[in-house]
């Protein structure tokens, strides 16, 4: 018997995930955020339509990775894959930008150096916040996996009570409460991940839930949308520094109503019956491609500067252009990953393919050595 197809509903809401994230980033590269995030009126509206929802898509995608790597192995050629995708574009990006500014005779070596230093450790330097708390959560993983694997059901809910009473109801829901003692997104990232595990292991199948779990998703997006016009305005007429400066307070994807709006959303997928669509598949495989081109800090810039739709006045206008920008910057920039695929990744992948074991070998050795020396350390500090 052949392979079963695969479904195509967690790749369909990779794309929306993915969309939803371009949305938020596009609203403040076109100049919206900084105009209109503390005004009152249509335009206002409109860029919360498009700003709000970003975090319900980190969060979804998070879940998605989550889901599917409770149960897996998470070895080298993995993380090396992930590692090849980032560092072809960061590099190549920065390559190409230093060609640009070398004609237009613009040189700046402090410059260059300090975008070179991210281009070529794109991870240690945070180039990109999601992919350096992502891999470290893939090097959590194995031990993640462990307890997920481990608790029992009653032991779990108690952990994931605690995890979401501490890092959702109160850092998430209290404005400025214990944030600065541990706030941080790689914990809302593990706590994330938690909870798609507990989903993985514990959530028994319940057919026609669908509709139910999408209009909560909805309804999230409905209250949070809601939500920060209400704290505007109050700010804004009660001319109030602090709301004003958390009009976005509760649209971080560890906030009580991402987390509901995010998990109902996978929910809701999850039991959508969405047969195997070759089209949404492969759309589905460049969204991180997506993510890494058009939130590239070289790259931010220029489409600020493309699209500079904050100039426009007129509320139908900025809604269309808006959209529309949004819709050719994600068909561009999955064109552009497709192609990687076709010729970069495979290149990439036929080298991992034949180095992964010397490659893993040397990496095995430096982590011996340094767990020796830290086993050295510890023994010469309990005086054993």
């Amino acid at each position: 018997m052949g392979n079963k197809e695969r479904q195509s509903n967690y790749e369909l809401l990779r794309i929306i995930s993915m969309f939803l994230i371009v949305m938020a980033h596009c609203s403040t590269y076109f100049g919206l955020t900084e105009k209109y995030s503390a005004t009152l009126g249509i335009n206002k509206i409109i860029l919360d339509f498009f700003h709000v929802g970003g975090n319900l898509g980190v969060a979804s995608f998070i879940l998605i990775s989550g889901y599917f790597m409770v149960d897996q192995t998470t070895n080298l050629k993995r993380i090396l894959k992930l590692w090849g995708q980032v560092f072809f574009y960061t590099v190549s990006i920065w390559a190409i930008w230093v060609i640009v500014k070398a004609i237009q005779g613009g040189l700046n070596y402090k410059i260059i150096a300090k975008q070179g230093l991210f281009a070529f450790f794109p991870v240690l330097t945070r180039h990109y916040w999601y992919v350096t708390a992502f891999v470290i959560v893939m090097l959590l993983s194995p031990f993640l996996n462990k307890i997920i694997q481990s608790l029992s059901q009653r032991a779990y809910s108690r952990l994931l009570a605690i995890l979401i009473i501490i890092f959702v109801v109160i850092i998430g829901g209290i404005p400025k409460l214990l944030t600065d003692m541990v706030g941080g997104r790689l914990v809302a990232m593990i706590v994330v991940y938690f909870i798609a595990g507990y989903i993985k292991r514990f959530r028994t199948e319940k057919k026609n839930n669908a509709g139910k779990h999408l209009l909560v998703a909805f309804l999230s997006f409905i209250v949070l949308f809601a939500g920060t016009y209400l704290i505007t305005y109050v700010g804004v007429k009660t001319n109030n520094a602090f709301l004003l400066k958390n009009i976005y307070f509760y649209r971080p994807f560890i906030s009580p109503i991402v987390i509901i709006g995010s998990v109902s959303l996978f929910l809701g997928f999850t039991e959508l019956n969405i047969k195997h669509s070759k089209f949404i598949n492969v759309v589905a495989s460049c969204t991180f491609g997506v993510f890494l081109l058009h939130s590239n800090n070289i790259i931010a810039p220029l489409i600020s500067k493309l699209f500079p739709i904050y100039k426009e006045t007129n509320s139908g206008l900025i809604f269309v252009y808006t959209l529309g920008a949004i819709c050719v910057i994600y068909i561009v920039c999955t064109l552009i990953d497709l192609l990687r695929q076709l010729t970069v990744e495979k290149l990439w992948f036929s080298f991992l393919n034949k180095h992964l074991d010397s490659i893993q070998a040397k990496v095995m050795r430096v982590i011996r050595k340094i767990a020796g020396g830290v086993k050295k350390i510890g023994r010469a500090y309990y005086g054993e």
